[in-house]
C-alpha cells in the first residue's frame, strides 16, 4: 500500500466526504492534516519500539587493500555505502576470506581507540570495526586483500513523503498506521466515539504488527493513552 492510498483509506475511515488527498505533497487544510497524521503515525510506530525486523538490512561491500575508512552516510559528492544506517546488528558482522567467513567484532569508538589507535596500523585481515564520531566506518587493520564484508544493521526510521512511497511492511499491516492516523483526527475534532473505535482497532493492528515484526521476547500491545 503506497503512501497516497494509505492517506485516502484513513480519510474514508474518518468518515470525511470526497476522495481525500490528491497527492502527499503541497496539500492544504484537512488533506494536508491527513497526510501529516499518516506520516507521523508511521514514524511514531517505528520509534516506539526497538528491534523491528522490517528495519533490518545487510550491507555487502568489498574492502580496498590498504584502506581502513569507509563512508556510511551520504556526504557531499560522496554516495554513502548505507545512508540509512542507524546501528549495527552485532551478531551479523562477517568478513569473507575465500570460502571462510569470520565474525568481526563491533566496538564502541572509545574502546576501539584504546585498543587500536595508539600504535601504528597493521596491514592484515581486519578483525574489528567501529563507527567514528564523523559517521565513518573504520576497521582496526589496513586490509591486505580485497576482502568482502557483510554487515547486518538496523536502518533509521523510514519517512513517507512521496505518493508512491511504500512502508517497509506488508499492505495488510498498514492498518496500524491508518488507525493511528484516524485517532489523531478524532482527537483533534473531539470525536470521542470515533477515537474509541479507532483506538481499539489500532491496538489490535499494532498487536499483529508486533507478532510479525518483533522478536518474541519484545512483543507488547500498545494502545494510545
Amino acid at each position: 500500500m503506497d503512501f497516497l492510498t494509505l492517506c485516502r483509506r484513513a480519510w474514508r475511515e474518518c468518515g470525511l466526504s470526497g476522495e481525500g488527498p490528491t497527492s502527499t505533497v503541497n496539500q492544504k487544510s484537512m488533506a494536508g492534516n491527513m497526510v501529516d497524521w499518516c506520516a507521523t503515525a508511521w514514524l511514531d510506530i517505528q520509534s516506539g519500539r526497538r528491534g523491528w525486523t522490517f528495519l533490518d538490512d545487510t550491507l555487502v561491500f568489498q574492502l580496498v587493500p590498504g584502506q581502513r575508512d569507509y563512508v556510511l552516510a551520504d556526504a557531499p559528492g560522496t554516495p554513502g555505502l548505507a545512508p540509512h544506517w542507524r546501528e549495527p546488528c552485532k551478531d551479523f558482522l562477517l568478513i569473507h576470506d575465500g570460502a571462510d567467513s569470520v565474525p568481526l567484532q563491533w566496538l564502541a569508538y572509545t574502546d576501539f581507540r584504546q585498543l587500536y589507535e595508539r600504535d601504528a596500523v597493521a596491514a592484515s585481515k581486519p578483525s574489528a570495526l567501529t563507527r567514528l564520531p564523523s559517521g565513518v566506518l573504520r576497521f582496526n587493520a589496513a586490509p591486505v586483500a580485497a576482502y568482502w564484508v557483510s554487515l547486518g544493521y538496523s536502518r533509521r526510521a523510514q519517512h513517507l513523503v512521496e505518493p508512491l512511497d511504500v512502508p517497509l511492511i506488508d499492505s495488510e499491516d498498514c492498518m496500524a498506521i491508518i488507525w493511528r492516523a484516524v485517532c489523531s483526527y478524532a482527537e483533534q475534532d473531539c470525536v470521542g466515539e470515533l477515537w474509541q473505535s479507532a483506538n481499539a482497532k489500532y491496538r489490535s493492528a499494532y498487536g499483529r504488527l508486533c507478532n510479525r515484526y518483533l522478536p518474541e521476547i519484545e512483543i507488547v500491545l500498545g494502545g494510545l493513552a
